[in-house]
């Protein structure tokens, strides 16, 4: 029931997002906003996000939320050769300034820009070397 309702809640979200053409993946209070484009549409389809999350923004605070912009995350998908052609300028949505990142995080999976997974695997590895290590000194052989 309470999923229900927080997806009933949410739902003006994606509305809004479909309003502006652009595709949500929508996870508890998690959204994820993405578009697909060639390299060299990047500018106009940074300004189409940027529209959106103003419009979201302006939805949340007239339902009396906030858009949280210290989480905000925008980065770019693709080959070193496409994301070259990118302008990796810092742009404003929301009244917020937010960078392109290299590395982003989503449901606590560490994505970078060339889908390598090279830094959430060197995370992952991390975590098991020292839960194993863990495991070892507490053992009693």
């Amino acid at each position: 029931m309470y999923h229900s309702a927080v997806s009933l809640y949410t739902a003006d979200v994606l509305v809004i997002a479909a309003r502006h053409g652009i595709s949500v993946h929508s996870y508890a209070d998690d959204t994820q906003l993405y578009l697909h484009t060639p390299a060299i549409n990047c500018e106009a389809t940074f300004a189409r996000l940027i529209a959106c999350i103003d419009d979201i923004g302006l939805w949340m605070s007239s339902n009396r939320l906030k858009l949280n912009a210290e989480k905000t995350q925008f980065t770019c998908l693709g080959t070193k050769y496409q994301l070259a052609k990118v302008d990796s300028s810092v742009f404003v949505a929301n009244g917020s300034v937010v960078d392109l990142l290299p590395v982003v995080t989503c449901l606590g999976i560490t994505i970078d820009q060339e889908l390598t997974f090279a830094d959430h695997i060197r995370r992952l590895t991390g975590c098991c070397f020292h839960c194993l290590k863990q495991l070892r000194s507490s053992c009693t052989w």
